[in-house]
């Protein structure tokens, strides 16, 4: 065999190896253009300081949950971002996402705004949910979440409603299916401009989805809920369709009217799982899971109502934990039945 043959394999070695080098850093470059370049547009929320673990009233069960578990409070606060997005106003929706890193999975989770719990300091009383937020925002917020349902969220996402009009209408509109009841709700309670077609699917702008979210008094708080989450999934679907050239415009019209304390590598890997992720059959969970029928009593308290006592809000942590975490004989931590027992002695339903 000559020397030229023996040489010939260590030349396409060398050259292959070149090419790859070459490969891998074109697409590291592409990687760190990409990242500095959504990093340029989520730079422009309000971004808050990054709250300890130590400071969120987190239990030491909460404290050992699975840590490929992400759970993110979503707070929909009722007044004008581009002012003031951590203003302390009423969170008119409280969820948590909660991201699985391993699956891959998200899932939703809405909370009842009026569930009476307890709120720690600087409040150190009873009221209820959506208050926490309005005396003592995002930070008091999660502490209140945490407490009373044994969870370890430390991170937040804050959004007017106004937000949520300017995203609908950045994406071109969602699609809604709208009953007899609802468009009466819009129409005539809300003066919402609706071309009126009978009961059935309609292209919601961002005003109508808007109004169609806050829709509450033709059945419950529950089923508004439900109303929210259905905006949520038709917005996703309706950036499925778009052009992808036209996504960052969308990002950049929408992040002035958001605060949040997520780092922006956290939010990337969120977005990307919530994006890939089948929006129109995300598993969404209600606290309390059976709704009214949960409640216990509805009461007037600190001149605020109604605010309802469960019927039992260690199975209301049970349930969460078993939707969150597949776990379902979690038992409440000692600080969760510390509150339960409280509750019901001092309101007189022991």
């Amino acid at each position: 065999m000559s020397k030229d043959m023996n040489r010939k394999p260590k030349r396409h070695l060398r050259t292959g190896l070149k090419v790859l080098l070459v490969l891998a850093v074109l697409v590291g470059c592409t990687v760190i253009s990409f990242n500095t370049y959504v990093d340029a547009r989520l730079n422009r929320m309000r971004h808050s300081e990054a709250f300890a673990a130590s400071e969120m009233m987190i239990s030491d069960k909460a404290a050992k949950l699975p840590s490929h578990v992400i759970n993110i409070a979503l707070f929909g606060a009722d007044h004008d971002a581009e002012t003031d997005a951590a203003s302390t106003e009423r969170a008119d929706a409280i969820k948590i996402l909660s991201f699985n890193t391993l699956t891959r999975s998200v899932k939703i989770i809405s909370v009842q705004r009026d569930t009476l719990v307890w709120i720690p300091d600087p409040v150190n009383d009873y009221s209820k949910w959506n208050h926490s937020y309005w005396w003592g925002g995002p930070k008091l917020s999660l502490q209140t979440l945490n407490m009373n349902l044994d969870l370890n969220i430390t991170q937040y996402v804050t959004f007017s409603f106004e937000a949520l009009e300017h995203l609908v209408d950045l994406v071109g509109g969602v699609d809604i299916y709208l009953t007899e009841a609802e468009i009466s709700d819009m129409v005539w309670r809300r003066g919402t401009s609706l071309d009126y077609k009978g009961e059935g699917e309609y292209h919601l702008n961002g005003e109508q989805a808007l109004s169609y979210c806050r829709i509450r008094y033709t059945d419950s708080d529950y089923v508004r809920m439900e109303r929210q989450n259905n905006v949520m999934k038709a917005v996703m679907s309706s950036v499925r369709k778009m052009n992808p050239l036209d996504i960052p415009g969308v990002v950049s019209g929408i992040m002035p009217y958001i605060e949040t304390n997520m780092k922006n590598s956290t939010m990337r890997q969120c977005a990307v799982m919530l994006l890939m992720s089948n929006y129109s059959r995300l598993p969404s969970f209600q606290v309390p899971e059976g709704g009214y029928e949960s409640v216990a009593a509805s009461i007037s308290y600190g001149g605020y109502s109604p605010l309802y006592i469960l019927n039992s809000y260690s199975d209301m942590i049970t349930s969460l934990h078993a939707f969150i975490y597949g776990d379902d004989n979690y038992e409440p931590s000692s600080q969760a039945q510390e509150i339960e027992r409280n509750i019901y002695t001092y309101f007189g339903l022991w």
